[in-house]
């Protein structure tokens, strides 16, 4: 419901601004709800939003999962052939860690973290 407390502090002559600081939201999400709701049809000395045009513009408040994005495998698999290679020559340094794991220390000495 904040795009619809958006609008209406909107309608009643709130600046942007100070609608953020009454809703908690950030003042982008404010000035997105609003110019989603001018291009609905919504006008700031106009009448309050028909169902039609609150039913569109709660969607775009909705929260929750985004649709999930499937990683690049091609990338991941070039930057781990190369993570592989230079580990091999010995040239990756302390990320070395990320393949190989900390090295051991003789003793009882620990790795430092």
């Amino acid at each position: 419901m904040d795009v619809v407390e958006v609008i209406r502090r909107w309608q009643e002559g709130n600046s942007q601004r100070h609608i953020a600081s009454g809703t908690g939201l950030s003042r982008d999400t404010v000035r997105k709800y609003l110019a989603a709701a001018v291009e609905a049809g919504v006008r700031q000395e106009g009448s309050e939003p028909t169902e039609e045009q609150l039913s569109w513009l709660l969607s775009l408040s909705r929260s929750g999962p985004r649709e999930a994005v499937a990683p690049a495998e091609d990338l991941l698999e070039s930057w781990f052939i190369v993570l592989v290679s230079s580990a091999e020559t010995g040239t990756l340094g302390s990320a070395e860690w990320l393949i190989r794991g900390p090295p051991v220390l003789p003793g009882n000495m620990d790795v430092a973290r």
